[in-house]
């Protein structure tokens, strides 16, 4: 897991009250790994948090 993949689990964990190992599980099972690696600077223009909430919205819609 890179260093941007690990700041987004880790404001998921903070922000959302869940354990490293499972916010991570939800980082790499989300669609965020391939935008990641597709459109590396675009992800790079928002932060960790805006990330986590995108990502956790998504979840929470499932």
């Amino acid at each position: 897991m890179n260093k941007t993949l690990l700041y987004v689990a880790d404001s998921i964990s903070e922000m959302y009250n869940i354990d490293m190992e499972e916010a991570q599980r939800i980082v790499m099972d989300s669609w965020f790994p391939k935008i990641l690696n597709k459109l590396p600077d675009y992800v790079q223009h928002y932060d960790a948090d805006y990330w986590a909430k995108e990502i956790m919205d998504d979840v929470a819609v499932r």
